[in-house]
């Protein structure tokens, strides 16, 4: 953008496929490359969008941040992996709400 160059243009599908995918899988499972728009781990993918905006990052002096926080969230999960896993632990829908309750109740 900055330097008048037009994005690479990709399919309006693909976008709602990958949004969707992302949004069902979390980081748990493959999402949509979006270099090579096809099926990759979601490390992979995460990584290839840091690696994408990590000059702006820098700048703005977020790098190392954005790295501590993004290298936790694959390490130990997100929210929708954390809630899912409490799902298949007690198949009950109040111990998903009263694990997130607890959770804001501390922060």
């Amino acid at each position: 953008w900055r330097e008048g160059e037009p994005p690479d243009p990709v399919r309006t599908d693909l976008l709602r496929m990958a949004m969707w995918r992302a949004s069902r899988s979390a980081l748990d499972e493959e999402l949509v490359h979006p270099v090579t728009h096809r099926a990759a781990p979601a490390e992979e993918v995460v990584q290839a969008l840091l690696d994408h905006v990590a000059p702006a990052l820098k700048r703005n002096g977020d790098l190392e941040t954005v790295q501590r926080f993004l290298g936790q969230v694959l390490k130990d999960g997100n929210g929708a992996s954390r809630q899912r896993a409490i799902y298949e632990r007690e198949n009950d829908m109040r111990e998903v709400v009263a694990d997130a309750v607890r959770r804001t109740a501390a922060s």
